[in-house]
Parts: C-alpha cells; sequence; structure tokens
C-alpha cells in the first residue's frame, strides 16, 4: 500500500487537452465564453501542428534496443499489437458427429450376401 500511495498520482485534470500550449488556451477561453464556430476551426488548426509534432517526436524516440517496454507499450495502446481475432467455431458434438458419419460411411447393402450368425 505505501509502494502504491508513493507512485500513483492522487489528483486528476478535470480537463486535459494534449499539446494545449498558451496561445491555444487563450482560443479555448474564448471558445467557450462566445462559442463561435471560427475560434473553434482556428483552435483546431492551431492543434494539429503541435500534435503532429510531438507525434514525431515520440515515434523518433522510439528505440527497441534501450527501452523496448515502452515502445511496445505504445504500440500496444495504439492497438496495433493485438493478437488477431479469432474465429469462433462451435464445438463438435458428439450426436452430431456420430449422425453425419453415418450418413458419409453407410454401404450399399447387397441383398444377395447376408451374414448369419449363429447363436452359441
Amino acid at each position: 500500500m505505501k509502494a502504491a500511495h508513493f507512485s500513483i498520482p492522487t489528483g486528476f485534470r478535470l480537463r486535459y487537452i494534449p499539446c494545449l500550449d498558451e496561445e491555444c488556451q487563450v482560443l479555448l477561453d474564448q471558445l467557450e465564453e462566445t462559442g463561435d464556430i471560427v475560434v473553434a476551426d482556428h483552435l483546431i488548426e492551431s492543434l494539429d501542428p503541435a500534435r503532429c509534432c510531438h507525434w514525431e517526436e515520440t515515434t523518433e524516440q522510439m528505440n527497441f534496443t534501450k527501452s523496448s517496454r515502452k515502445s511496445w507499450s505504445l504500440i500496444r495502446s495504439l492497438g496495433a499489437a493485438q493478437n488477431p481475432p479469432r474465429t469462433s467455431h462451435p464445438p463438435a458434438k458428439a450426436d452430431a458427429v456420430a449422425s453425419h458419419l453415418l450418413q458419409v460411411a453407410r454401404a450399399a447393402v447387397n441383398k444377395k450376401h447376408k451374414r448369419r450368425v449363429q447363436v452359441a
């Protein structure tokens, strides 16, 4: 519990927007006050280059030889390293297998040849 207390941050950000700088914060405040669509478009246009730059820095810093755990955690969070979906086949039931074998494996009955069973 003590280790968890020191390693897990307390509190949270009420409103977190990645790559939000001072200019974007001013635009966000204007958008909340006015609700103007032009300000919203300008805010999105100013956030895009910062996010692209942050993404490029993150991918350039990926190094599987130095810190593969960090790189794989990024790939997993993007969803690219997940196992392929398995196709679900219903389990084969014994009765279904037996009836199928009876239908497929029937040999033509020759009426001329009859086997007689003798009871001892």
